[in-house]
Parts: C-alpha cells; sequence; structure tokens
C-alpha cells in the first residue's frame, strides 16, 4: 500500500511483467511519500507516454542486478545500476544504510530477489 506510486510508475514504463518474471533483481522501492516530495508536477510529467525512455531510466536506476542484503553493504560501495549509472552507499555506526543519500527503512527477500525500500526517489545524475 505504500508503494502506489512505483507501481503506477512500472505500469506506464510498461515494466511490471519484467520485474517480477526475471531475476536476481535488488530494488531500491522508494515510498508513496518519497514521490510526493518530489516538485510539484513531477511524477505526473514521467508518466506520460512521451517521456516513457526518461521514466525507464529512473526506474533502472532503482534496479542491481544480483542480489544485495542490507547486512552485505559496505561505506563507500559503489554498485552499477541496470541503467549504467552507480549509486554510493553509505553504512552508519548504528547500522544505517543509505543508497545515494535515501535511508532504506526495510527490506524484503522476494522469490527473484531483493527489495529495499526507501525514502527518496534516486535519480540518476
Amino acid at each position: 500500500p505504500d508503494h502506489t506510486t512505483l507501481v503506477a510508475a512500472l505500469k506506464a514504463a510498461e515494466y511490471v511483467d519484467a520485474l517480477t518474471n526475471v531475476g536476481p533483481f535488488t530494488v531500491f522501492a522508494p515510498t508513496d511519500a518519497a514521490f510526493s516530495a518530489l516538485p510539484a508536477g513531477t511524477v505526473e510529467s514521467l508518466v506520460k507516454p512521451e517521456n516513457q525512455r526518461k521514466l525507464r531510466d529512473i526506474l533502472e536506476y532503482h534496479v542491481l542486478l544480483g542480489v544485495y542484503k542490507a547486512e552485505s553493504f559496505v561505506n563507500g560501495q559503489k554498485i552499477g545500476t541496470a541503467e549504467g549509472g552507480s549509486v554510493t552507499l553509505e553504512v552508519q555506526s548504528d547500522g544505517t544504510v543509505l543508497v545515494n543519500g535515501a535511508k532504506v527503512i526495510g527490506s524484503v527477500q522476494t522469490s527473484n530477489g531483493m527489495i529495499h525500500v526507501v525514502d527518496k526517489v534516486l535519480l540518476p545524475e
């Protein structure tokens, strides 16, 4: 229920089947609140058919090829994304994990990988 915007974005990008059928993947899944924090009109613009490529790039930036559990992340580690860029991980002294400054607030093992719920939308550079 906290990921309706992400699901709508995946549908607009025609990526629902891609992420459910193959893998293994690690997905950083922004909450609805994370999408709401973007500038007004951003999500509405991205889900338009003419912006599908840009939306796909943003969604692919949230995907790592392979399974990465939170406890295996190393401070300062850079990992390549499906989009072609990379994310940087920060592991704080209390064990909190940040990915490009977005806090991992929960993790779920899935049949085809791992989902880490994050509190910000990750944007490619």
